[in-house]
């Protein structure tokens, strides 16, 4: 899951003035150990699962630069997309039940696949391949 949202990245017009205190500007801005402590936790229902866990905020946290990650404090920028495709992509790799991204099933057709004019059609046949 990704990290809970950055807001140090807002506009400042968005976290100060008339009837903002300084405690809610404080907490607005993300000085908080809110996200780190999210982060762990999905690690450990993850560990707790059996399952691979992609370190989502840990990538971007260890890039640096959190404004270059998101585009306004919580959706990523084109910079925090790619940073988290990597770690997708790193995690896919170090998966002992996967050869690699190809090996991931696939929930739906591909675009290429869907019949437009049998659209309903097009996810009942695939379906029917994945069973």
């Amino acid at each position: 899951p990704p990290p809970p949202p950055s807001f140090s990245s807002r506009p400042r017009r968005w976290t100060s003035g008339p009837g903002r205190s300084s405690r809610e500007n404080h907490r607005a801005t993300g000085h908080s150990k809110r996200p780190k402590k999210y982060a762990d936790a999905c690690q450990q229902v993850s560990a707790a699962k059996g399952t691979a866990f992609v370190d989502v905020w840990g990538s971007i946290y260890d890039h640096g630069q959190l404004s270059e990650c998101f585009n306004d404090g919580l959706h990523l920028s084109s910079k925090g997309n790619q940073i988290v495709f990597e770690a997708l992509m790193k995690t896919i790799a170090e998966s002992s039940h996967l050869a690699g991204p190809e090996d991931v099933p696939l929930d739906a057709p591909l675009w290429a696949d869907i019949d437009p004019l049998n659209i309903q059609g097009s996810f009942e046949d695939h379906s029917k391949k994945m069973t």
